[in-house]
């Protein structure tokens, strides 16, 4: 009996207009771990600033544990031409464009 492939977490962003007609962009996506099934989704906001070098500040991430039901509200940091939002209080990063198609998990930076 041949096994499913693994499902991956393949963040999506969205660009949309709200209703005083400012362009917003909100990226989601999801990741399992041993804690438990987690969902992200990451927006930007009226407290959303340019913060230099093509990345934007004040992105507003709910992070979601479907297992326990605990939601949490952490600000993180985007890059405007890719769509990546690091989330660096809990050490995460959603990519949507990574080379394996999106990626939502553990950011660590690399020793230098």
């Amino acid at each position: 009996m041949q096994q499913m492939p693994r499902k991956k977490s393949v963040p999506k962003p969205k660009h949309y207009k709200n209703a005083q007609g400012q362009e917003n962009i909100f990226v989601s996506g999801w990741h399992k771990t041993k804690y438990g099934f987690i969902t992200v989704g990451c927006v930007t906001t009226k407290y959303t600033k340019d913060g230099g070098k093509g990345w934007l500040s004040g992105i507003r991430c709910k992070v979601l544990n479907q297992s326990t039901g605990q939601s949490t509200l952490y600000w993180g940091t985007m890059q405007i031409s890719t769509g990546k939002v690091v989330i660096s209080e809990i050490s995460m990063v959603v990519n949507p464009s990574a080379a394996n198609g999106g990626y939502f998990g553990t950011y660590l930076k690399r020793k230098r």
